[in-house]
């Protein structure tokens, strides 16, 4: 698993860093990030027209999206045309994404379609809470209510729903972050994907013809 290594040396302690010497942000803002390249894919544009529905009940609350691409500047277009100002922060390619991971209070993946998401495998291997939206890939690790909550792809209103019920009902969000954190630990570690890697080669050389 890329990266997996490297996340799992990263402690709590971070978010100081980006909310008091980076960000500027008061210690009391909460902060929900997104990490992935700046393409159609991510879906930045949606978190982006999501955040003033999550503004208006929790104004205490800073975006950031972690990543680069040929959509900046168009994405940061519209944050500023909405008048999100300092409450969406584009922090641009990051070397350090796993001690950013470890600062946020929620992680959002809102993609229109997945592969393997592994900012996703990432951000659940920490510990932080996370929504993400409901297509193949993000389903295969989120289940509602047990390790994450979904909102529906393409929907800036149900993901700002998903959002406020993150932030607002925190203990839940801690419960299900264990789960997620669980699930991650014994489903897609690296030594799992090593020893399934390992298995598949096995039956490919015992069904190869003699």
């Amino acid at each position: 698993l890329k990266g997996f290594t490297t996340l799992m040396m990263f402690l709590k302690g971070s978010a100081c860093i980006y909310q008091g010497e980076e960000l500027g942000l008061p210690e009391r803002h909460r902060l929900v990030g997104a990490v992935g390249a700046l393409v159609e894919q991510k879906a930045h544009d949606l978190l982006i027209a999501a955040a003033p529905l999550v503004l208006e009940p929790m104004p205490h609350t800073t975006f950031v999206i972690v990543g680069s691409g040929p959509l900046e500047a168009e994405l940061k277009a519209r944050a500023a045309a909405l008048g999100l100002g300092r409450r969406m922060v584009f922090l641009g390619r990051r070397e350090d994404v796993p001690r950013l991971l470890d600062a946020l209070d929620l992680f959002v993946m809102p993609s229109r379609w997945e592969g393997m998401p592994y900012a996703l495998v990432e951000a659940m291997a920490v510990g932080v809470p996370v929504v993400g939206s409901a297509i193949p890939g993000i389903i295969d690790l989120i289940e509602p209510g047990r390790t994450g909550r979904l909102a529906a792809p393409d929907s800036p209103e149900e993901l700002a729903r998903a959002i406020v019920a993150a932030l607002d009902e925190e203990g839940m969000s801690a419960s299900m972050a264990q789960a997620g954190r669980d699930l991650v630990m014994r489903e897609h570690s690296r030594e799992r994907m090593l020893s399934t890697l390992a298995a598949l080669y096995r039956r490919l050389v015992e069904d190869r013809p003699a």
